[in-house]
């Protein structure tokens, strides 16, 4: 059986437009019930491409909780099976002077090894594969800003990387920026990815609908790899506390959730009621 999935292929603020697997059944129905809420002016699904494009006041709605209408709406026409969220991260990847920078750290661990090794020779070698690291990882951290408007936290890794540098102890140091700065970007892209699973009620006594919505992380294969694991504990080697880190799909729901109580409104009337279950 296949599910809905739902990509969020771009937003601004008051801008979101999202890719949909499955479409709506009944399309008009579908753009009103997403509609019906303060602060959402437009709700647009276009057949040609699948996706629907919704504006929106930030002010009044937040973005995740338009994804979780929209969540809801699908899981619900779907006969209440599970809709998959998925906010994919675009990786700058590993280019050229990164890999030059990888190439001369293992150029430096060979000469190391060796049985004869040459003062002079292994001394170059360390430096150049410490400042090949260093020029690699401040070219990411460009590549980043260019690419996200903010460096990947990693990039802090230099000062460390700097520092070691100054007391002469290179080898060790670049290998573990190397690493800590470039593992997670072997992987290609991130997908931070949520399931939304809805069921509704009638209350014929309060003449009103009521939707059981479960929220669950679904961890891609990256988050559970061990690259994630090495480069975690990398970074937490090197002493790296971000605070860059951009929150996740589940959180920025779980924070809209506890603003209006685990309630929200509900989709064909103000009367409403979606209860909220988050399940990490």
């Amino acid at each position: 059986m296949s599910y809905p999935v739902m990509n969020i292929i771009h937003q601004l603020p008051g801008r979101v437009r999202l890719s949909l697997s499955m479409p709506p059944r009944r399309i008009k129905k579908f753009e009103t019930e997403v509609l019906g809420h303060n602060g959402i002016h437009s709700v647009k699904f276009s057949p040609v491409t699948r996706s629907v494009l919704v504006y929106y006041n930030p002010i009044e709605i937040e973005m995740s909780e338009i994804i979780i209408r929209i969540g809801t709406a699908l899981s619900i026409e779907y006969n209440m099976c599970s809709v998959y969220v998925e906010n994919k991260k675009q990786n700058v990847g590993v280019s050229l002077i990164d890999n030059y920078a990888l190439v001369a750290l293992m150029a430096a661990w060979i000469g190391r090894s060796s049985w004869a090794p040459l003062t002079n020779i292994s001394n170059l070698l360390d430096w150049n594969a410490g400042v090949s690291t260093l020029a690699a990882v401040v070219n990411h951290g460009i590549s980043e800003i260019k690419l996200s408007g903010t460096p990947d936290p990693e990039v802090v890794t230099a000062i460390y990387l700097v520092n070691s540098m100054l007391k002469n102890q290179f080898l060790g140091a670049s290998t573990i920026t190397w690493i800590s700065t470039f593992i997670r970007h072997l992987t290609g892209e991130e997908s931070d990815r949520i399931s939304i699973q809805a069921y509704q009620a009638f209350s014929q006594e309060e003449n009103r609908m009521y939707y059981d919505v479960a929220v669950k992380s679904e961890e891609t294969l990256y988050h559970k790899s061990f690259i994630k694991i090495a480069g975690n504990f990398l970074r937490k080697y090197v002493g790296i506390r971000s605070s860059m880190k951009v929150t996740s799909l589940l959180n920025q729901i779980k924070n809209v959730s506890n603003k209006h109580g685990d309630a929200l409104e509900g989709l064909t009337s103000n009367k409403d009621i979606i209860f909220l279950r988050l399940e990490f």
